[in-house]
């Protein structure tokens, strides 16, 4: 059909993120790498190519985690981290060398390897899995491009998209790479339309996180309609282009119960954070950058809860300095207007690797060398970061959280430190914040048994969920085979948070917050209030409806 005719057309799919959006359809480019074959074959020569092609795309794979994780957060940079495993899989990288052997080009190897495994999981039964096989046409793609001496743009990732364009647009696409929805300008999304995707795509992991419309798996639409206004519709699984006057009708209506919605939750921005039986709760956001300061204002959190100190190492090759760490928190502070922020000391490791800081490769880094322990084992590192916080502690509420924490002896150990250079900034004359507090990432089965210890010489407790639910529940958070082990068997973990609880609560003046993803899920807020939980700390998007929901429990 051709959509320049102005006719109305219903295109059906799979409705996922949140709400409806009217806007100007936007078709995305999708350029196929050419492969042409301008030398002669030679297998010393096609395996040389092929290794240095691998090492420059996983290069590009750490530039492009260490950015999405600095901007878009954890959860959407872990898929840079699993391409990069997938890249250095052995029986992978085996058959495309068996495939040059054999007398291939390192492109066709590449191409015929990858589309085998491709039907691989296209055959699956488990839709997870089943939407992977897009990855693995990623990767070729990668590698191919490198390969050909393209560049991926991972180099000059900025996300502005389309340069100076001020309009707002509904994206349509065959489907959408991790990369391109990372590098995407937010501000000029109204919502995705995919031929092809899932649920589990990248594209939906986008929309839900933006909190946008997506509509995946709709079939190819033709190109005409790239320009038409359009009307998407999550909840319905719709698109409806060039609307009628009926269908601009339900829109406005839809639209007028939404913007009601969210004036209901506007009432609760400047609000006490406070239970129905009259608790007060401190409400706290997640940030992971200076950028993130004015969302969890204009949302009405009431100070930091977590401050990801990471992104100042992962957006860099060398170690920050000390002056460069200190104007970041000094700024975060000044913000934040004498509002509480609680810095996370640094947590480097497990799946958040940086190249300059050379770690061992680990069979299990999950249970490696990180947070805590590397700081611990290199001082320098460590006392940098801590004259950082200690000088920026003069501008404002700051506190110091100290992550995967498993005895006592490592609080002991971090607090001489920090009072060797709390004293040696005394000597100096340079101002700091001597009552700033010290707590704990409370995400280790560890913490939680030894609680009653570690209560009487912290200041407070943070429950990082995430963590917590993998190491009690023996179940890796990325792995999705076990992922409803995690959604399924919470009861261990919340006998943990309310042992920490009952142990911290032993103190008038101290506190326990929990500041993981299950703190955003509203069916467990309840919960959580009843273990004792006095502090939750969330994404700038959830924090209202938190906030309301806890206004509705005991």
């Amino acid at each position: 059909m051709n959509f320049g005719v102005k006719d109305t057309v219903l295109i059906k799919g799979v409705g996922v993120g949140d709400g409806i959006a009217k806007g100007t359809l936007k078709f995305l480019k999708n350029e196929k790498i050419s492969v042409t074959h301008t030398h002669e074959w030679d297998a010393g020569n096609e395996n040389k190519r092929f290794s240095e092609a691998l090492v420059f795309a996983g290069h590009e794979l750490e530039i492009l985690y260490s950015y999405a994780l600095s901007t878009v957060g954890e959860s959407e940079a872990e898929i840079f981290e699993i391409h990069k495993m997938m890249l250095e899989d052995d029986d992978w990288l085996d058959d495309i060398k068996k495939e040059i052997l054999s007398g291939r080009y390192a492109e066709d190897a590449v191409i015929s390897t990858c589309e085998k495994y491709k039907r691989v999981f296209a055959e699956m039964d488990d839709e997870y899995f089943s939407a992977r096989s897009r990855d693995i046409g990623d990767i070729a793609d990668r590698l191919l491009r490198a390969l050909s001496g393209e560049n991926n743009s991972a180099h000059g990732t900025n996300g502005k998209g389309d340069g100076e364009d001020p309009n707002k647009y509904i994206i349509v696409a065959n489907d959408l790479s991790p990369e391109e929805t990372v590098r995407m300008d937010r501000s000029k999304i109204l919502g995705f339309v995919t031929f092809e995707g899932t649920v589990n795509s990248h594209t939906a992991i986008l929309a839900r996180s933006m909190g946008i419309p997506a509509l995946v798996s709709t079939g190819k639409i033709d190109h005409s309609a790239n320009g038409a206004t359009a009307i998407i519709d999550a909840q319905n699984n719709t698109l409806v282009i060039n609307p009628d006057k009926d269908s601009i009708s339900r829109y406005l209506r839809r639209i007028d119960l939404i913007i009601n919605e969210k004036n209901e939750m506007q009432k609760f921005i400047g609000k006490e954070t406070v239970t129905a039986s009259g608790k007060s709760i401190m409400l706290y956001g997640n940030i992971g950058g200076i950028e993130d300061v004015d969302a969890v204002l204009d949302n009405g959190g009431e100070g930091i809860g977590l401050l990801r100190s990471e992104f100042l190492y992962l957006e860099r090759d060398s170690y920050p300095s000390e002056e460069v760490q200190f104007k970041a928190y000094k700024s975060i502070a000044e913000k934040m207007g004498g509002r509480s922020v609680i810095i996370r000391t640094l947590d480097i490791g497990a799946d958040k690797n940086v190249g300059y800081f050379d770690l061992p490769a680990e069979e299990n880094p999950a249970l490696g060398f990180r947070g805590i322990r590397i700081c611990l084992s290199r001082s320098e590192l460590f006392r940098t970061q801590l004259r950082a916080i200690c000088r920026a502690s003069a501008y404002g509420n700051i506190a110091v959280m100290l992550p995967m924490v498993v005895s006592a002896n490592e609080v002991r150990e971090s607090r001489e430190f920090l009072k060797i250079i709390q004293d040696e900034l005394s000597s100096e004359g340079v101002p700091f914040d001597r009552s700033m507090k010290l707590g704990i990432m409370l995400e280790t089965p560890a913490a939680a048994i030894m609680s009653a210890e570690l209560a009487a010489i912290v200041d407070f407790f943070s429950v990082g969920t995430n963590d917590l639910c993998q190491y009690t529940l023996a179940a890796d958070r990325q792995n999705p085979l076990v992922a409803d082990i995690c959604s399924e068997n919470l009861e261990p973990v919340f006998r943990l948070i309310g042992m920490a609880a009952q142990n911290i609560h032993r103190y008038d003046d101290k506190w326990i917050g929990i500041c993981g993803e299950l703190a955003a899920d509203t069916s467990l807020t309840q919960r959580f209030l009843d273990k004792g939980v006095d502090e939750f700390s969330v994404s700038a998007p959830y924090l209202l409806k938190i906030k309301k929901k806890i206004s509705e429990c005991n």
